[in-house]
């Protein structure tokens, strides 16, 4: 999976409007993964709480309010009032695509079964440390 990004001014220059375009370039493997496990209509960001807030904080929380997996896999679009809301809406359609990657890896693996050496997961945890 890829995820294309693409940001963009529109509006006046006394009043700009910050856009961003997402959409993830999924490979036939993940399309099918998507379609049989039915995670289409899947929520991949979601706020919830009042809509109302300062700086780009409120205005995330109106545009990021439901975006599915189809809604990504289509493209979809973003605005803000300023360039920290672009910023900050890119961050989290960006971490939302690698959750999505994260479900699909976890879906390849239904009906299989993974011995973890959980002494040896504890040893590598410690050596980062």
């Amino acid at each position: 999976m890829k995820l294309l990004i693409r940001r963009d001014i529109k509006g006046t220059s006394e009043k700009p409007t910050y856009a961003l375009y997402a959409r993830a370039q999924l490979t036939d493997a993940e399309s099918a993964l998507i379609q049989t496990n039915r995670l289409g209509s899947a929520l991949l960001l979601r706020f919830e709480g009042s809509t109302e807030g300062s700086g780009s904080t409120g205005a995330l929380l109106r545009v990021m309010r439901n975006l599915t997996v189809k809604n990504l896999a289509e493209g979809t679009a973003f605005s803000g009032d300023h360039i920290g809301q672009l910023r900050d809406i890119e961050m989290h359609v960006i971490q939302a695509a690698k959750n999505l990657k994260r479900d699909l890896i976890t879906a390849q693996t239904l009906g299989s079964e993974t011995l973890i050496d959980i002494d040896a997961a504890l040893r590598e945890e410690h050596e980062r440390r």
